[in-house]
C-alpha cells in the first residue's frame, strides 16, 4: 500500500468514526489509524478482510477487520 492509498484508507475509515461506526482490528476494538498501521504493516505477509455490521435500519454500524493468512 503505497502513501496515497494509506491516506484515502485513512480518510474513508475516519468517514465512518465521524457517522457512529465502530472499528475492531482482530476482535478488539481499534482505531482507524490502527487499522490503516497493520494493513501497511502486513500488507507482505496478508491481508485483512472487512466484514461489514449493519443494524437495522442498515447503516453500518460496526466494521471488523480479521486477519486473513496468504498460504
Amino acid at each position: 500500500m503505497n502513501t496515497e492509498e494509506q491516506i484515502n484508507f485513512l480518510v474513508e475509515l475516519q468517514s465512518y468514526a465521524n457517522r457512529g461506526v465502530t472499528f475492531r482490528l482482530r476482535n478488539k476494538p481499534a482505531t482507524p489509524e490502527e487499522i490503516v498501521k497493520a494493513c501497511v504493516i502486513e500488507d507482505k505477509h496478508g491481508n485483512y478482510m472487512r466484514d461489514y455490521i449493519w443494524d437495522d435500519e442498515g447503516e453500518v454500524r460496526e466494521l471488523r477487520f480479521d486477519k486473513v493468512i496468504n498460504r
